[in-house]
């Protein structure tokens, strides 16, 4: 479905949701490239385009935590940024769907710390064998391990994964009456990304890329 990014040190993937996952799925951070957050024709010819594989609709929201990179605890100067509503492009925006958005823009602050704090914390619970898979590809194809060191940090001051990872934000489907919160994450160290999924409040799933795309019956 999306081929999120090639030349990676342990090859590029490519995340085929249509084929397994009914069309659900979070496009790349990189889609937003392809289109000017300010213009909304651009917009609507992504919107309408084949690489919109999940009929998403594009919410620009001007946000203070989140942007382009994973960021830290502080605030910064309001950015434009793209949230991706599934299944919204020709049916609209279900109201769950805009409360959910409402949310995630009332309460950013709140949001984004548990983003952040459940990457460290899934990172650092990971990060030694993290570490083994680099290296075994060190031999296999020289990797040097400064290289390592650059692609998988070691966790010192805790704003190591800040500015190495870039996201992006879905609200997936409504189903039964609620809707859940999809936020992928690109990882130096490895194609299969980091993805997670909000329900609730708090993290429900955490884990591959696989876990920003809707649960398995939402799809």
């Amino acid at each position: 479905m999306w081929a999120w990014r090639t030349g990676h040190t342990l090859g590029s993937l490519v995340m085929c949701a249509a084929s397994g996952c009914g069309g659900g799925g979070l496009p790349a951070p990189e889609t937003s490239l392809r289109y000017k957050l300010d213009d909304p024709d651009s917009i609507a010819r992504w919107e309408a385009s084949e690489e919109n594989y999940a009929l998403c609709k594009v919410v620009v929201a001007e946000l203070r935590y989140f942007g382009e990179e994973l960021g830290g605890p502080s605030p910064h100067k309001p950015t434009p940024m793209a949230i991706y509503v599934e299944q919204a492009r020709d049916s609209g925006i279900a109201p769950e769907q805009q409360d959910l958005i409402d949310a995630l823009v009332e309460d950013e602050a709140m949001y984004h710390a548990l983003v952040r704090d459940a990457v460290y914390k899934e990172y650092v619970e990971s990060y030694d064998t993290i570490i083994r898979s680099l290296e075994l590809a060190g031999v296999l194809f020289g990797l040097a391990q400064t290289d390592i060191a650059e692609m998988a940090p070691k966790i010192v001051v805790g704003d190591e994964l800040d500015s190495i990872m870039n996201l992006s934000i879905s609200v997936h489907p409504v189903v039964d009456g609620t809707c859940s919160i999809g936020v992928l994450l690109t990882t130096p160290w490895s194609d299969n990304d980091m993805g997670l999924r909000i329900e609730g409040g708090g993290i429900a799933a955490i884990g591959t890329a696989y876990e920003s795309f809707p649960p398995l019956g939402e799809q």
